[in-house]
C-alpha cells in the first residue's frame, strides 16, 4: 500500500490552494485592481530603460538600481578609482533626492487614491524624462559622457520618485527601482 493516499494529497492541496491559506500567506499584499497592475508593470519597463540609458550611453552608472550602484561603489573603491566612486555616490544622493521628493508627495494619498497619486507622481518624472530625451537627443555620444553631471539628474530623480509611490503602497515583495 502506497503512502500516498488520496486524504494526504487532498490535505497537501488545500495547504497550498485553499482560499484561506492564500489569504493568510498574502495578507500584507493590497489589491489596487488591475489598472494599477498594468501601472506596476509600465513603470517597471521605465526603470530598467532608465537604467539601460544611465548605464550605456550616460555613464556606466544606474540610474533606478541602487543595489548595481553599491556594487559598483565597492569596485571602484576596491581598486581605487576615485572619480568612478563620486560618480556612483553622486549618482546616490540624487536617487536620495527623488525619492524624498516623492515620499514627501505621496504621504497624503491613501491607497484608494493610488490612481490621483500615479497622475501626480508620473507627471513628474514624465517631465524630467522627456527633458533628459530632448537633451540626450540633441548633444553627440562623447558629448553625452562630458554632460554626465547634467544628464544623470534627470533619469536619477525621476526613478527616486517612482520609488517612493512604490514604497508608499507597500506590496510585499514588488519593487521596481
Amino acid at each position: 500500500k502506497s503512502n500516498c493516499q488520496p486524504a494526504n494529497w487532498k490535505q497537501f492541496a488545500g495547504f497550498l490552494f485553499y482560499e484561506t491559506a492564500l489569504r493568510d500567506i498574502f495578507a500584507p499584499m493590497k489589491n489596487l485592481g488591475h489598472e494599477a497592475t498594468r501601472d506596476l508593470m509600465l513603470l517597471s519597463i521605465v526603470a530598467g530603460s532608465a537604467d539601460a540609458a544611465g548605464f550605456t550611453s550616460v555613464g556606466h552608472v544606474f540610474t533606478s538600481n541602487m543595489t548595481g550602484n553599491l556594487v559598483l561603489l565597492g569596485i571602484a573603491g576596491g581598486q581605487g578609482q576615485w572619480p568612478d566612486a563620486g560618480k556612483t555616490l553622486y549618482v546616490l544622493g540624487l536617487f536620495v533626492v527623488g525619492a524624498t521628493l516623492g515620499s514627501r508627495v505621496a504621504r497624503h494619498f491613501p491607497d484608494s487614491a493610488w490612481r490621483k497619486l500615479m497622475m501626480r507622481l508620473l507627471t513628474m518624472e514624465m517631465i524630467l524624462l522627456f527633458a533628459f530625451a530632448i537633451y540626450w537627443a540633441f548633444i553627440s555620444e562623447a558629448g553625452r559622457k562630458a554632460q554626465f553631471f547634467w544628464l544623470v539628474p534627470l533619469l536619477t530623480v525621476a526613478m527616486g520618485l517612482q520609488s517612493a509611490a512604490m514604497n508608499r503602497l507597500t506590496i510585499a515583495g514588488v519593487t521596481n527601482t
